[in-house]
């Protein structure tokens, strides 16, 4: 497979001999006017982490980025790289209490829901920086639009393409590769055309680590094409496809270590879609809308290994799942959008394929329609915004579920209150002895209150959001003892409340975010903290580009229970990029250069302390616009 990676860089490279020859190298100078795209008009608060941003950073997932840009969130590790699944896998998006590992915080890939089908929760190592054009962190549950999963947040993932309403043609080739700590090689091209009417994305990136203990080796190759036409008028035609695979060796903990715990993971989607937009009536847009269909699959084998002296596995555990639906959506006047949402889902899950079947071939339907609709209203001798909506979802399982939305807007102030809910998934449904076909979903109501400060000028500008917020849930899924056996049951209740904080400030040679988190729990929950605070800081200069990152953590919880465990801990990251000529530049990356405390996230896996990275990027631009 390594070879396979090689030749396609290799043909990559050659391809674009003649763009660098017949073109002018791309310049690399310092930003004298910062690009930025400016908080969403609605009322409803979100983090919005733009490609510039994933290009200063260098990570090779995107899943670090959120850790560091939006408040109160973390994502937890148990190596250098790659996340894994199973007990031993990381990757959790813990916000407000909420964990995506549970299947509460949803990720959207291009709009379309993205999660295992059986587990319900999304699959980090998918999530490839190369590929994405940003990510919107939308705060607060959002299940009006999304539906299920949507609990604690939405994590939208936009991929990479050209703007294909903008006339001429361009082509942008961009191939990265990097070495480090602990054996760890990246390697990633990625080629951006545009001609006329069609727009041509591609990206294949390749990750290697050996890992910090042993038994911990880390392997991944990925690839995207994103692809679009324009037809008649402003009517679109977009084709997504995605693979990944990927092996990871996981150790177990420090105490309890692990051999041949392995997990070999295939994940691949694709989408289809016809977009309109764009057919004005006066200064008004007032038709625009899409229908998407969408397939996702993964295959899961796992080897969930044996301690030090016992027996290995008799049989490894087997995973088929599939996730696909139909999207269509129409907005009119941006007044009113209105959507359906079809979705079938399933899967097959087995250790011993004669007596051992967990999800038997299971399958389910889901259909669910939503309304949405915004007006201003005269308040003080100003307006006031009002979004509201609903949705009706219903699921073969349980029936029907009534979702409602209400976002306030006045001035710098907005109000959001919205109902979240999470489907029971399969494991919990009709897996092992605790499951429990008889299960509802999970509830949740949230509330924010924000406070909003924007300035703009010619060369820079500032941004500052305070937000609080409160959130409810009941019929939360546990596993308790019921007549001396365990069974799932939707029993849990919990409230969260706690304030958020992000700010901003940018001109054309300096930048700097940072962002701070407190937030108070009734019952502790693994991976939730209690307060967060971070610091980045950017300085451009003609012949090199310098980012310093600092991070608090303060009493993280590792373990819940008679044996509660939290951990605090500091981090100081650094990056430093040159131009070495008008197509190369190199970079060195320093992350944890100093780390206080006990710096572990998943309870007995300890993380180094630190490690280096460093690497060089070949940018080819041609722009031709008419």
């Amino acid at each position: 497979m390594k070879k396979k990676i090689c030749t396609l860089i290799c043909g990559f490279a050659v391809s674009f001999c003649s763009l660098a020859q017949e073109t002018e190298p791309m310049m690399v100078d310092v930003p004298q006017v910062i690009k930025w795209s400016k908080m969403s008009s609605k009322p409803k608060p979100e983090t919005v982490i733009s490609r510039n941003q994933i290009e200063e950073s260098s990570e090779t997932s995107i899943m670090p980025l959120l850790t560091k840009n939006v408040p109160g969130l973390f994502v937890n590790e148990q190596g250098v790289a790659g996340y894994g699944v199973s007990s031993g896998g990381s990757g959790n998006i813990s916000y407000r209490g909420f964990s995506s590992k549970k299947g509460q915080i949803l990720v959207v890939l291009d709009g379309h829901p993205q999660y295992a089908a059986i587990y319900g929760h999304p699959m980090p190592d998918t999530y490839m920086s190369n590929n994405i054009e940003s990510v919107s962190f939308e705060k607060g549950a959002g299940s009006v639009r999304y539906g299920s999963n949507a609990m604690g947040g939405v994590m939208n993932i936009t991929t990479r393409s050209s703007n294909i309403w903008e006339s001429g043609k361009n082509e942008i080739f961009h191939a990265n590769a990097s070495v480090g700590s602990y054996g760890t090689t990246n390697f990633s091209v990625s080629d951006e055309y545009k001609n006329g009417r069609f727009t041509l994305f591609t990206g294949a990136n390749y990750s290697h680590s050996d890992g910090y203990r042993e038994n911990s080796e880390y392997e991944s190759h990925n690839g995207l094409v994103n692809a679009s036409i324009r037809l008649i008028g402003n009517l679109r035609l977009k084709t997504v496809a995605d693979i990944t695979q990927f092996n990871i060796d996981m150790p177990g903990t420090v105490e309890t270590p692990l051999l041949d715990c392995h997990a070999d993971v295939l994940r691949a989607n694709s989408e289809i879609s016809l977009e309109h937009g764009k057919y004005s009536c006066g200064h008004y847009h007032w038709l625009s809308g899409f229908t998407k269909f969408y397939y996702n699959y993964g295959k899961h084998t796992i080897n969930d290994g044996h301690k030090v002296g016992a027996p290995a596995q008799e049989y490894l555990f087997h995973s088929k799942d599939y996730l696909c639906g139909v999207d269509i959506e129409e907005s009119l006047y941006k007044v009113i959008t209105a959507g359906v949402n079809l979705k079938w889902y399933g899967g097959d899950a087995y250790r011993n394929p004669l007596t051992e079947h967990y999800a038997d071939n299971v399958s389910f339907s889901e259909y669910a329609g939503y309304i949405m609709a915004n007006g201003r209203f005269a308040l003080f001798r100003d307006f006031m915004r009002v979004y509201a909506g609903v949705r009706a979802d219903y699921h073969e399982q349980y029936g029907m579920e009534w979702i409602p939305e209400v976002d306030v807007k006045w001035r710098n102030l907005a109000f959001y209150y919205s109902k979240g809910f999470r489907t029971p998934n399969m494991r919990e449904w009709f897996m092992y002895g605790s499951a429990n076909p008889d299960l509802l979903p999970e509830h949740c109501n949230s509330y924010d209150l924000s406070w909003n400060l924007y300035k703009e000028k010619e060369h820079s500008f500032y941004d500052v959001e305070i937000g609080l917020f409160y959130t409810q849930g009941e019929n939360m899924i546990e596993t308790i003892v019921v007549e001396g056996k365990p069974k799932n049951m939707n029993s849990g209740e919990f409230s969260n409340c706690g304030v958020e904080v992000s700010a901003e400030y940018r001109k054309a040679s300096f930048g700097i975010q940072g962002n701070y988190s407190y937030m108070h729990q009734e019952n502790p929950i693994v991976g939730a903290m209690c307060q967060k605070i971070g610091v980045t800081g950017t300085f451009y200069q003609p012949k090199y580009t310098v980012n310093v990152g600092a991070q608090y953590v303060d009493k993280m919880c590792l373990a819940t229970g008679d044996n509660e465990q939290n951990t605090s801990f500091a981090l100081l990251d650094a990056r430093v990029s040159c131009p070495i000529n008008k197509w190369f530049s190199v970079f060195c990356k320093v992350e944890q250069a100093i780390c206080s405390g006990n710096y572990e996230t998943m309870l007995g896996y300890p993380l180094p302390k630190t490690t280096v990275l460093g690497g060089i990027s070949l940018n080819l631009k041609q722009n031709n616009k008419q």
